[in-house]
C-alpha cells in the first residue's frame, strides 16, 4: 500500500475509483482481471489507490495520457481524469474543475523553484490536508462526473475521442 505522503492523491484516486466501480458495475460486478486504466494523474498518491482497488498496474493494464507519459510527480499538467474499461464496459471519470483551487496551482508551481516563499510548503500541505478531508465527507455525486464511453473508447489502452 502507499508508504509515501501524498494522501491527498490517495483520497482522490480512491474516491475516483469508487466512481468508476459504480459506473462499471451496473450490469454486472466489474471484472478487474480484463480492466484497463488510463489515468491523467500521475502522482504517486493517486497510482496507490488506483493500483490497490484494480490491480491493473501490477497487471500491466495501466497507462498515463500521452502528455503525461513517464510524468511520475504532480504538476499543472496532471488532469483529474480517469478512463476505466474492458471489453464489455467503459467509462471516464473526472473530478469536478471547481474542486481544487487555483491557489493549489499556484503553490504546486513555486514549490522548488526560486519562487518559492517561506510558507508555501506548509500552505500547500495544509491546503491537501483540506483537499482530502473535503473529498472523504461530501459525496461522490458532488465531487464527480461519469460519462459512459462506447467500449472502442478505451482502444489499445489509450481513451479515445
Amino acid at each position: 500500500m502507499h508508504r509515501g505522503d501524498s494522501w491527498w492523491g490517495l483520497a482522490v484516486g480512491f474516491r475516483a475509483m469508487q466512481v468508476a466501480a459504480e459506473e462499471l458495475s451496473r450490469a454486472r460486478l466489474w471484472d478487474r482481471d480484463r480492466l484497463n486504466v488510463v489515468s491523467g494523474h500521475p502522482g504517486p498518491g493517486v497510482r496507490d489507490a488506483i493500483d490497490y482497488v484494480t490491480r491493473c498496474i501490477e497487471r500491466h493494464r495501466f497507462a498515463l495520457i500521452e502528455e503525461l507519459a513517464g510524468a511520475t510527480n504532480c504538476s499543472r499538467e496532471m488532469k483529474y481524469e480517469w478512463w476505466l474499461g474492458d471489453e464489455e464496459a467503459a467509462v471516464a471519470v473526472s473530478l469536478c474543475p471547481d474542486f481544487v483551487p487555483q491557489q493549489f496551482y499556484e503553490l504546486l508551481d513555486r514549490l522548488g523553484s526560486q519562487q518559492e516563499r517561506a510558507n508555501d510548503r506548509s500552505q500547500f500541505e495544509a491546503l491537501k490536508a483540506d483537499l482530502e478531508a473535503r473529498i472523504w465527507r461530501e459525496p461522490l455525486s458532488a465531487n464527480f462526473r461519469a460519462e459512459c464511453l462506447p467500449v472502442s473508447a478505451m482502444g489499445a489502452g489509450q481513451p479515445s475521442g
